[in-house]
């Protein structure tokens, strides 16, 4: 796709709060019905008029780009080439222009919930007159008649959840960067990462510890104003449970038991399952979250 781009005479209409330039964009080979290409193409040229760099905001005497308006026109005489208008319009910054790569933090402790199929101890039993309960060493909870499974409970557990607001640069939203951040979402740090506000470390995390929900966002006045949304899990390092020790486990890697029959089985009332210990699984990818530019 080419395009020849010209601005048009008397294009350029300034208020205090506004501004607009009109571009003749002619499409000269390929795909000539290319909305976004024109829009593209003009921006490209309103860059190299006004002498602006390409990662710097479109920007013109206090004002940036904020709209930008494609009308096709029709083929020319020679049938092979489009011609389109281009209206681009500029207006104020939302706060001032310190508000670009300003960030926010945010986070929620309020817990979350897990399913456990054990306690961390059994207190009491209360068998009814005349029938003997059989003992329950690993305060299973919830067995069933048979004795072969555990049904469990959900249980309240600690959560972190927390939110980064960043008011990113608006020329850093390319179809590059939002393919980086679709992949990333659902997987975890690949690498020691921080979470930062305004070049200030408020958590830090060794791998495996954060997963990455997503980004949220809009885009006005050249700020993509982005929400993004992360869960923390905490490591294990040589801890006891229910009495199995030195059980080490990266944050969001799963870990579940494994039951299996007792080494001394007893007819007239042991369990007909004990612990026997624990597997640990990765179950997220992984994704190196320097690479988001957080500030």
């Amino acid at each position: 796709m080419a395009f020849e781009v010209k601005e048009r005479l008397k294009s350029r209409r300034r208020t205090d709060t506004s501004a607009e330039f009109t571009y003749i964009v002619v499409a000269t080979e390929g795909d000539v019905l290319n909305e976004e290409g024109a829009r593209l193409a003009t921006w490209s040229q309103m860059r190299t008029d006004l002498k602006i760099p390409e990662d710097q905001p479109l920007s013109y005497n206090g004002l940036v780009g904020a709209d930008t308006e494609v009308e096709p026109v029709g083929y020319l005489g020679d049938g092979r080439r489009f011609l389109y208008y281009v209206t681009v319009r500029l207006g104020p910054w939302p706060t001032t222009i310190f508000d670009i790569n300003t960030t926010q933090f945010e986070f929620d402790t309020t817990g979350g919930s897990t399913h456990i199929i054990s306690g961390l101890q059994h207190i009491a039993s209360f068998p009814a007159p005349g029938k003997k309960l059989p003992p329950n060493p690993d305060a299973h909870i919830n067995i069933s008649p048979d004795g072969e499974s555990f049904g469990g409970v959900d249980i309240p557990e600690p959560r972190l959840a927390f939110n980064i607001s960043w008011n990113m640069p608006g020329w850093l939203l390319t179809p590059e960067w939002v393919s980086m951040v679709y992949w990333a979402t659902g997987r975890v740090n690949s690498e020691p990462w921080g979470a930062y506000v305004n070049n200030v470390c408020r958590l830090s995390f060794s791998p495996h510890e954060v997963l990455f929900l997503g980004v949220r966002g809009r885009y006005e006045n050249g700020i993509f104003r982005s929400v993004w949304s992360f869960q923390a899990a905490a490591s294990l390092r040589n801890v006891t449970e229910s009495g199995v020790p030195n059980i080490t486990k990266d944050g969001f890697d799963y870990m579940h038991p494994f039951y299996g029959p007792p080494d001394k089985w007893d007819p007239d009332g042991g369990p007909m399952w004990e612990l026997w210990g624990f597997y640990v699984e990765r179950v997220c990818r992984e994704f190196d979250f320097n690479q988001f530019g957080l500030p």
